[in-house]
């Protein structure tokens, strides 16, 4: 709202400010009404909630400089710390299964990186927070999904001559796609994969 009654531009020097900001805020909106129509008001809408807004900065960061800070690794692992202690005393949620998710997604990746060199060492540590933060099982169908995203989009990419072949595309934000998919959706998205495989 700000925005529109500024017309764009900053009360003080009358510069004019990037849509993206707006957007960004609107596109994190979005998403909570769909985490809060899933989960209502529960531990489960603030803790996916602050996992969109972090998910969310991960992408705009990524696209524009290529990089994924540590610093938004770094609170996302305090937050997957935070919820998990939380749900461990509430729920009993088992904590080896995060601690299996924390070196799967991380070893996964850490992997391909050292096999192909396609890999920043951001998406190493996202994953490693992801896992941590999802489990086991969510962060493998995270794996597998991102992967999937990654190639239609990049397909896409290169039919259209957006991108090259030898040209570098940001994986963040496949991951962050892939994992608000998984966690909206993560029952619905397994028993799929799992039917599928079978």
């Amino acid at each position: 709202m700000s925005y529109l009654m500024l017309w764009g531009k900053c009360k003080y020097c009358k510069k004019r400010l990037s849509f993206l900001y707006p957007f960004i805020e609107l596109l994190c909106g979005l998403f909570f009404v769909l985490i809060f129509h899933r989960f209502g008001f529960s531990l489960a809408f603030v803790e996916y909630a602050v996992l969109t807004s972090i998910l969310i900065s991960i992408t705009v960061i990524d696209i524009k400089t290529m990089e994924i800070p540590d610093g938004i690794n770094f609170f996302g692992l305090i937050m997957a710390v935070f919820f998990i202690i939380v749900r461990f005393f509430l729920f009993k949620e088992n904590l080896l299964l995060h601690v299996l998710g924390f070196l799967a997604g991380g070893g996964i990746f850490l992997l391909i990186a050292l096999a192909t060199k396609a890999m920043g060492g951001g998406d190493i540590k996202l994953m490693a927070v992801l896992g941590l933060w999802m489990g086991l099982k969510a962060i493998l169908v995270t794996t597998v999904l991102s992967f999937i995203i990654g190639a239609i989009v990049s397909i896409v990419l290169l039919i259209t001559g957006k991108r090259g072949r030898k040209d570098f595309i940001p994986f963040g934000p496949f991951i962050a796609v892939a994992a608000l998919l998984v966690a909206l959706y993560g029952k619905e998205i397994w028993n799929t994969y799992i039917t599928f495989i079978l």
